[in-house]
């Protein structure tokens, strides 16, 4: 198996370490099942770290030889990787705010009563010892 197909097969198996801590992580309830998605997540994480900067090199030097300048490509893909990482906070930011404002206002236009700190008045009847 050549350099490039085991890099390109440890970059398959971290996307699929990945999407199976994710799933887990979705249906997960116990401190066990928590502890196993992140032993799997960080299984994940420790794989992708660097076959891609590797495919990178390996790929430079076999353009323009052992003496290529590997400075430019890998602070650009340092670049891009901070910038999605802002990207991907910024938006997971906006959506839960968005959520939350979005319970709010369904909370005070579907009880404005109780939204204003009144009271909530009982169906039950009381009943007396």
């Amino acid at each position: 198996m050549s350099t490039q197909n085991l890099q390109g097969a440890v970059l398959a198996a971290a996307a699929a370490f990945s999407a199976a801590a994710l799933t887990w992580f979705a249906f997960a309830r116990e401190t066990w099942q928590f502890v196993a998605v992140m032993v799997l997540y960080g299984t994940a994480r420790a794989l992708s770290s660097g076959p891609a900067q590797a495919w990178h090199v390996d790929a430079l030097h076999a353009l323009e030889g052992p003496d290529a300048d590997l400075k430019p490509g890998l602070s650009r893909g340092g670049a891009a990787g901070s910038v999605s990482l802002c990207v991907g906070m910024l938006a997971g930011t906006a959506v839960a705010w968005t959520a939350g404002a979005v319970a709010l206002l369904l909370t005070v236009l579907l009880y404005p009563r109780e939204a204003a700190g009144g009271t909530v008045e009982s169906t039950t009847e009381s009943v007396s010892p």
